[in-house]
């Protein structure tokens, strides 16, 4: 992919990051979630296409958990310790963006094994 394309596409995930993370202010459990899933999933949607475009598969990864957590949370599945997992992946979203280390890895993990259980 071009510079241009890759300078275009990280800014447009930095603002679906920052998006999911405004609405993350207004929550403070898991319930609080189960409510705003379907505006948090339009984000991680359009993240799961852009990452793997820009190479970063990692973040991709992610972000397709992600959205297939929310997926079965908006389908009417609760999932527990989803506030946290947001929490923690939103930092790891933004470190992958720049290149740095992060969990995206581990929380990537632990979603799939949270979704293999339902």
């Amino acid at each position: 992919m071009s510079d241009e394309f890759i300078v275009v596409a990280t800014q447009e995930i930095r603002d679906d990051v920052l998006g999911m993370s405004n609405i993350m202010n207004s929550c403070q459990n898991d319930i609080n979630v189960y409510d705003v899933a379907a505006e948090l999933k339009k984000h991680t949607h359009k993240i799961k296409g852009l990452s793997p475009m820009m190479e970063k598969e990692d973040l991709g990864n992610l972000s397709a958990s992600l959205d297939l957590m929310l997926k079965k949370i908006v389908e009417g599945n609760k999932i527990e310790g989803v506030f946290d997992i947001l929490t923690k992946s939103l930092p790891a979203m933004n470190l992958s963006l720049d290149n740095s280390p992060n969990d995206q890895d581990l929380i990537t993990s632990h979603i799939k094994d949270i979704l293999s259980k339902l």
